[in-house]
């Protein structure tokens, strides 16, 4: 059974423990799911104690990032998660700030087309903070990286309100660029 596993023990109100795994879609006998299930140290917790709602479409092979803005006077944390087909390949939500419904990542920037971009692969950014992402354009065959900070600084900003996508400074790659490496070719 393939499932998508998550460490979040940043999270105690949500887990209502110091430590626990929360898994994100994955593979049934019947295929995907969109089941939301956590496991921590007493146990799997009951599903009506998961406050966060099954995923947006049954997925497997999701990668989730967990953004969190502390130091304020309201913490807010947010969770995104990416890999989901279709339309959008990304969902936010953000269940401890009473945002309980997922919501697609959209683009921040006008000149960003994510109806021609299909997603590639998300990492969380450590040095930047946010998510970066790796898209491929369909038209042009460049793959184009996008940066979410995930949080809304912005002083109207709401609780609920995820940062989407932003071109930034981040570079983008042609399929015969000389960056891409020396070996790229035998990849």
């Amino acid at each position: 059974m393939s499932r998508l596993l998550v460490l979040l023990s940043s999270l105690p109100l949500l887990l209502l423990s110091d430590h626990g795994v929360i898994i994100l879609g994955g593979e049934g006998p019947q295929g995907p799911v969109d089941t939301v299930s956590v496991l921590t140290e007493s146990g799997w917790c009951p599903s009506e104690n998961v406050i966060i709602p099954p995923l947006p479409i049954a997925a497997s092979g999701l990668t989730a990032h967990h953004g969190q803005v502390v130091g304020s006077h309201d913490d807010r944390e947010y969770l995104m998660v990416c890999g989901f087909p279709g339309e959008s390949a990304c969902y936010q939500i953000s269940p401890l700030n009473g945002h309980f419904v997922w919501t697609p990542v959209g683009a921040e920037e006008e000149d960003i087309d994510m109806e021609v971009l299909e997603y590639v692969h998300s990492y969380t950014n450590m040095i930047k903070g946010g998510v970066i992402s790796m898209w491929i354009n369909k038209e042009s065959g460049e793959y184009q990286f996008l940066w979410s900070p995930m949080i809304r600084t912005s002083a109207d900003a709401g609780f609920e309100q995820m940062a989407g996508w932003y071109k930034d400074s981040v570079p983008n790659l042609t399929s015969d660029s000389p960056s891409l490496g020396t070996y790229a070719h035998l990849s």
